[in-house]
């Protein structure tokens, strides 16, 4: 399969004007059923599964921030965005509000989102003690809600198009694999694996791994995310290569352990 590059995600692999409508439709109707008449939005996932923009890969976790305002009412999906690069075409400038350091001034500009403020209840995925008050205080006697319950259950059943970015992603991760596994023998580092790994999906349009915890030596004591060290493979020890990948917000990911050089007889290969 040719992998291609993340500039497809406005091409025809799949067509993600059709995906995006299907999912704002689903949304839409999942907000009515749960008598939500507005979301505010700052986890990734449900941000890009609601607007389909390409948010800026960060290394850490961040504060709930509204960075996705959704309101029933008007039909209309609003983003946290100074511009336009990467933001669908059916989100118009409008609908954009702009970044602000200080809380307040934020706070006023998604205020001012048409609907918001005549909103009864308003659902939200994440929450802090200063932006839960800030959000209760946008729309008077408006009951906050948890919206992350919407955005599962609308996350959970996967369409064709879903699946195909889903294999878009495989393909990515098994390429990694491959890269990995040529570049894999005694004296290289965990660290050095990780490299290839990283170069490689970068490389085939996925620049923003979904995580570093794609290799470590498995003698002794490991534990879950491990994070790649200096630690230098020795002949025969057993690696295990889990490389994974984003393509349009979905992820894939593959596993398989190898071992380094020659091993013991080739017993170890042959388990």
């Amino acid at each position: 399969m040719r992998v291609g590059v993340m500039a497809l995600e406005d091409s025809s692999r799949v067509d993600f004007f059709a995906l995006r409508a299907e999912r704002r439709a689903k949304v839409f109707a999942g907000m009515d059923s749960a008598g939500i008449d507005a979301l505010i939005l700052g986890g990734a996932g449900n941000v890009h599964y609601v607007c389909g923009a390409r948010v800026l890969g960060r290394a850490g976790v961040l504060p709930f921030a509204p960075v996705c305002v959704v309101v029933r009412a008007t039909g209309r999906v609003h983003l946290l965005s100074t511009w336009d690069e990467g933001v669908p075409p059916e989100i118009e400038r409008e609908d954009l509000y702009p970044l602000s350091w200080n809380p307040a001034n934020l706070m006023a500009s998604v205020g001012a989102i048409p609907g918001l403020r005549e909103a009864r209840r308003i659902g939200t995925d994440g929450l802090t003690a200063s932006t839960g008050a800030m959000i209760a205080s946008l729309s008077s006697g408006a009951e906050l809600v948890d919206g992350g319950a919407v955005l599962e259950a609308c996350r959970r059943v996967k369409s064709d198009a879903e699946i195909t970015c889903f294999e878009v992603a495989a393909a990515i991760s098994e390429s990694a694999l491959s890269a990995m596994a040529a570049a894999l023998g005694p004296g290289v580092s965990e660290r050095e694996l990780l490299g290839v790994y990283s170069e490689h999906v970068a490389r085939l349009g996925a620049p923003v791994p979904p995580s570093e915890s794609v290799c470590f030596v498995a003698s002794g004591a490991v534990s879950l995310g491990h994070v790649a060290s200096d630690r230098v493979v020795g002949d025969g020890e057993l690696v295990v290569l889990a490389p994974g990948a984003l393509y349009a917000g979905y992820e894939a990911g593959l596993a398989r352990t190898l071992v380094a050089g020659s091993g013991v007889g080739g017993a170890l290969s042959e388990r």
